[in-house]
């Protein structure tokens, strides 16, 4: 559903005190919200209501500390709700004025308090070295994290909120400023992410307007996640990055990056629907104006934005520091998963060492002859191979050129990265230079192929993908499912298995459980990856949340954000969580139902899957039982997930007869037995006098 959509299928209708508003009859849409919080019948009138109001605002503040006599570095310059000391507003009462040797002591008080819950000043100047690889943040527990940066300062200036009260501090006589509450008027009073959500839903016009209005709506509508969302939304995969989203975006309407708007297929622009197209096409139109010569401007150059200086928020300097934090050596210090060298290692002492207990390991060894790990290296040889199709790269699919272009410029929170399930019907040759290893041969799944008419079967039972968040617990933008591949058709005729995964530094899967309840192997062949798994019976990783069935999950926003709020308190905590990083070459088991979250290094190349052994296969009958299967099943279309339980079940019985009921005997054999431990234990120990006796 597009924003436009999503804007009037929640729209009552809005009475306005503004007479010039409701003379427009304006909808109920995004700019119309915007009209309705300015006041204005148009928005470029409103651009001088803006710069009045910025003088307003300083005279109200000069009146109030004039009127109630409070010292100039407590009258904030944001408005006419500026809060005063105890949290009164300004008022026309006349209040007993306190002396001066009071003002003083009520400014030592106010520093001391701030100097004690103070927070730490990032000075993010261009020629302040010191500060870029010395910043510290504070943590949830009383010691401070060091973090180092790897690029200069935030491009549109913005800085945490915390350096505003330390300026204050350094300077007393100087007035505390924020651009930020100065150049909002009324919309000052939304939290930042509203207010991001409110100009998200914009075309693309009109978020260039917005920009033009005041230097705090410049940064608002400068925030890469607006541009990245209409790039996706309106060029789909039809684009030529760039240095960034927006100048992305403004490359593809003019027809220099892609295939330009109109072009792209589905994309042309309408003026007829709703105008958003329309307008949003005015951007274009507007850039490739003539000289006065009449001679058409050559290619469109790069402008940087502008830095507004005094812009305090740290919602919007949040994103910013995320992707230019420098990953401590801290992160990946902590190495306890098990690894075990193939040389040694045996199929049944896999299965009862690591598969049957659910524990992970890292295996060393066992790919070493994989012709990926020379060829993949290559991205001509990659080029050939994909043959010019294009792959799943989160919410567009891209050529692989297309691709490594935004990989090679890209510096963003959440990268986009090729996780495709279809790899294998659009490149062949990438799935000839690997075969499954030895331990994961067995895939119970593949009886949904065999009775699949005119299926065909995969070599040994291919199956697996560790490193994704997608389908019950976890579902995130990074696996390329979400709501468009839970809707997709298997052609298979069983659950998505397998995928390609390529991605950036910072790229990866956010905390998630594998879907369906399978296990799952995950193959470097180029780069390495930071694992850490919790385990199953321990809830939860610190900072997500799950719903009880497991449907919905709620976790920060991207991965090094947890990283930098949860990572030293999951350390701290109870729980013991395994941490490893595995490398080229390596294969990394993940058993069925344990958390886990994968961090890309370095820019990284994997095949990852899925697959159901005789270890997990009553977890996974079990979990296709669940009341609400239909909506935890993950990697088919809906008519398939109808009935996959009993489609399942008769599928085994139908080519592994027997296997089922051996499996079940086996499973109540363990349980006699262990409550025949359990048994010999309470017996042993004589409850009654405190001693201890033999139970035969």
């Amino acid at each position: 559903m597009t924003a436009k959509a999503r804007s009037a299928a929640h729209s009552p209708p809005v009475v306005s005190a503004s007479p010039a508003f409701a003379s427009s009859a304006l909808e109920w849409t995004p700019l119309g919200l915007f009209h309705r919080f300015l006041g204005a019948a148009s928005l470029p009138r409103r651009i001088h209501r803006f710069r009045r109001s910025r003088y307003s605002v300083a005279r109200t503040a000069l009146r109030t500390s004039r009127k109630r006599r409070v010292p100039p570095s407590q009258a904030a310059v944001v408005g006419e709700d500026t809060l005063l000391p105890g949290g009164a507003l300004p008022s026309n009462d006349r209040q007993p004025q306190p002396q001066p040797e009071q003002h003083q002591e009520q400014q030592e008080q106010q520093r001391r308090r701030r100097s004690e819950g103070r927070r730490v000043r990032f000075d993010l100047g261009e020629d302040d070295d010191e500060a870029k690889t010395n910043s510290t943040l504070p943590d949830s527990g009383s010691s401070r994290q060091r973090f180092g940066l790897e690029r200069g300062g935030h491009p549109l200036g913005v800085q945490p909120l915390g350096n505003l009260f330390l300026r204050a501090d350094q300077n007393p006589s100087k007035p505390l400023r924020n651009a930020r509450d100065a150049g909002l008027g009324a919309l000052r009073r939304l939290p930042d992410p509203i207010l991001l959500d409110i100009v998200g839903r914009l075309p693309a016009a009109s978020l260039c307007h917005v920009g033009m209005a005041s230097r705090a709506l410049h940064v608002v509508a400068h925030q890469e996640e607006l541009w990245r969302a209409l790039v996706v939304e309106d060029a789909g995969g039809a684009f030529r990055w760039e240095a960034s989203w927006r100048w992305t975006y403004v490359k593809w309407r003019t027809g220099e990056g892609g295939k330009g708007a109109g072009e792209a297929e589905g994309k042309e622009g309408k003026e007829g629907e709703g105008g958003e197209e329309g307008e949003a096409g005015r951007v274009g139109k507007g850039l490739k104006r003539k000289t006065k010569h009449g001679e058409e401007r050559g290619a469109l150059q790069y402008q940087p934005p502008l830095k507004v200086p005094d812009f305090y928020s740290d919602f919007f300097f949040q994103s910013w520091l995320c992707t230019s934090l420098a990953l401590p050596p801290a992160w990946t210090a902590h190495d306890n998963i098990p690894r075990a060298a193939a040389a040694s290692l045996s199929p049944a002492d896999f299965a009862a060492r690591f598969e049957r207990p659910g524990r992970p390991v890292i295996i060393t060894g066992a790919i070493d002859h994989w012709p990926a790990l020379s060829r993949w290296r290559d991205r001509e040889y990659l080029l050939a191979a994909a043959g010019g199709n294009t792959f799943a790269c989160g919410p567009v699919d891209l050529s692989l050129e297309q691709y490594w272009r935004y990989a090679n410029g890209v510096q963003e929170e959440r990268p986009l990265y090729v996780f495709d399930p279809r790899f294998g019907e659009k490149a062949p040759a990438l799935v000839a230079d690997y075969e499954v290893p030895e331990y994961f041969r067995e895939d119970l799944f593949q009886v949904l192929e065999e009775g699949r008419e005119g299926g065909e079967g995969g070599e040994g039972g291919e199956a697996g993908a560790g490193e994704r968040s997608a389908g019950g617990m976890g579902q995130g933008e990074e696996c390329g499912e979400g709501e468009e591949g839970q809707g997709k058709e298997s052609p298979s005729g069983r659950p998505d298995f397998r995928w390609l995964i390529m991605g950036p530094a910072r790229s990866g899967s956010s905390w998630h459980i594998d879907p369906n309840s399978t296990c799952a192997w995950n193959a470097v062949i180029t780069g390495s990856k930071k694992w850490i798994l919790f385990p199953p019976n321990d809830g939860p990783p610190p900072g997500v949340r799950a719903s009880p069935d497991g449907a919905d999950v709620a976790a920060p926003v991207s991965i090094t954000e947890w990283f930098m709020n949860y990572y030293e308190a999951m350390r701290r905590g109870p729980v013991t969580a395994y941490e490893g990083v595995c490398r080229a070459g390596e294969v990394m088991f993940v058993p069925h139902g344990w958390w886990h979250i994968v961090l890309n290094l370095e820019e990284s190349i994997a095949v990852t899957q899925n697959y159901v052994s005789r270890a997990n296969l009553l977890d996974v009958l079990q979990f296709l039982q669940k009341p609400n299967a239909r909506v935890l099943v993950s990697g088919m279309g809906e008519g398939q997930r109808e009935g996959l339980h009993q489609h399942f079940r008769e599928c085994l019985e139908r080519h592994r007869p027997g296997l089922l009921e051996a499996e079940q005997r086996s499973q109540e054999e363990r349980e006699r037995r262990r409550k025949q431990k359990a048994a010999f234990w309470e017996q042993a120990a004589d409850v009654g006098d405190g001693g201890f006796r033999f139970g035969f």
